[in-house]
């Protein structure tokens, strides 16, 4: 049996209560839970994630042999209680095998590739465009800066002079100021986006005007970066949140706050989670 699918790619439940499934093959799979006594009359149901199509996909588990197993180790008895449940089903097998398949695909891709080219392979990202080879940081940014002259942007629009404004968040920088502009995003010009990820700087965003939270901001980058964020005077974009800490996601009172500035501001914006666990503190923080 293959263990521990993470959690959110499998998903047990018995008579309507999710249960963790600990180890799953085209046989049948174990899970556990913190009640002592399941009879086999139980409805079962276990949802499994297709990868290549981006959902769930639910699967009833209408005849099945369930048995109890006793622990080993003496000391985790008093924690849960593991179960085995056997599987006569073809289509439970069939996606079972197309889990092991895609997760396997996965984590071949996570091994073996860089970011662009998992992203290429999971979503269509157009990973290519991100092989820029340069000698030093210096050089890779001097060929993003080309990207926002406006010889550069007049191609992308067929010839069609656009005139940009200094307080055009998108640009920000090689134009003369009283103009306004509406740039639609699939235009592919570049774009400015911040991670507020820790308690400081929810609070300096809610504090601050976008064009003092960016200069703060900027100042406390290190090298070329400062200056980058300061010469595009605002962000168009804020990703909100911290993939590695949930106890550094905000509690949903101050998030729903920061939503609010960030839709008035006109700021797009990305939540950011961290792995998901078996127990709901994230979940708790929000709801």
């Amino acid at each position: 049996m293959v263990s521990m699918i993470p959690f959110g790619l499998l998903a047990g439940f018995v008579g309507g209560r999710e249960v963790r499934i600990t180890e799953i093959d085209e046989s049948g799979f174990c899970f556990r839970t913190i009640e002592e006594n399941i009879s086999d009359s139980e409805a079962l149901k276990v949802c499994f994630y297709d990868i290549k199509n981006g959902c769930y996909r639910e699967l009833k588990i209408p005849e099945y042999d369930i048995q109890r197993f006793d622990m080993v180790d003496a000391e985790l008895s008093g924690f849960y209680v593991k179960y085995k449940v056997t599987v006569k089903q073809k289509a439970y097998a069939e996606a079972v095998q197309r889990l092991l398949y895609q997760y396997n695909h996965y984590i071949h891709l996570k091994l073996e590739e860089d970011d662009s080219a998992l992203a290429k392979s999971l979503t269509g990202y157009p990973g290519e465009l991100d092989e820029v080879k340069c000698d030093s940081l210096e050089e890779q940014v001097g060929i993003w800066r080309r990207e926002l002259t406006p010889e550069v942007l007049e191609s992308a629009y067929n010839g069609k002079r656009i005139d940009l404004t200094d307080n055009c968040s998108q640009y920000g920088t090689g134009f003369k100021p009283g103009y306004k502009c509406q740039v639609p995003p699939e235009s592919g010009v570049t774009e400015l986006a911040l991670e507020i990820d820790r308690p400081e700087l929810y609070q300096e965003y809610l504090n601050s005007s976008l064009t003092e939270f960016s200069k703060k901001y900027a100042g406390k980058c290190i090298g070329i970066c400062g200056s980058i964020i300061l010469e595009h005077r605002v962000p168009d974009h804020l990703y909100i949140g911290n993939q590695f800490c949930h106890l550094l996601f905000p509690e949903r009172k101050l998030l729903f706050k920061i939503i609010e500035k960030a839709a008035a501001e006109q700021v797009e914006i990305t939540l950011v989670f961290s792995y998901i666990r078996e127990y709901t503190g994230l979940y708790n923080r929000i709801a």
